[in-house]
């Protein structure tokens, strides 16, 4: 669990970069797919960021109607995240994040204005995936 931490600590400085690079490129307090991809775009040219515990985002951008975040992780952790489990910790994590982090709440309040959901996708070094993700209708009822 800790190190599900790490990542969602590293995600609140994106969080805060997108939310600086959101009041950059809002107009009149207007959020749209165009605003939220600019600001995407502005976030993952800070990649890649180390979560600590061996874990980087290492890319961000919108694919479909999400946001990804697409980190590098130890096995062990991407194991975890294929257990259900574990998935389901990792989730709660995710969701008294975007509940509760005020960094975290403006990236999700930026997603419901786009319609977007978000996709945390972890890729260890044998090339082997896990994902959690909040989608547009989870964003909605936090």
């Amino acid at each position: 669990m800790k190190r599900f931490l790490s990542i969602f600590s590293a995600i609140l400085i994106m969080a805060s970069t997108l939310s600086l690079s959101m009041t950059l490129t809002s107009c009149g307090g207007c959020a749209s797919v165009v605003e939220l991809e600019t600001a995407v775009a502005l976030a993952n040219e800070e990649c890649p960021l180390d979560c600590g515990d061996g874990m980087y985002i290492t890319k961000i951008y919108t694919e479909g109607s999400n946001v990804v975040f697409r980190c590098e992780a130890p096995s062990d952790v991407v194991a975890a995240l294929n257990d259900p489990y574990g998935y389901s910790a990792a989730h709660e994590a995710m969701v008294e994040m975007a509940k509760y982090d005020s960094d975290t709440r403006e990236l999700v309040e930026l997603c419901i204005d786009a319609e977007y959901g978000m996709i945390f996708l972890y890729i260890d070094e044998y090339g082997y995936s896990a994902e959690v993700s909040l989608s547009y209708r989870e964003l909605t009822r936090l």
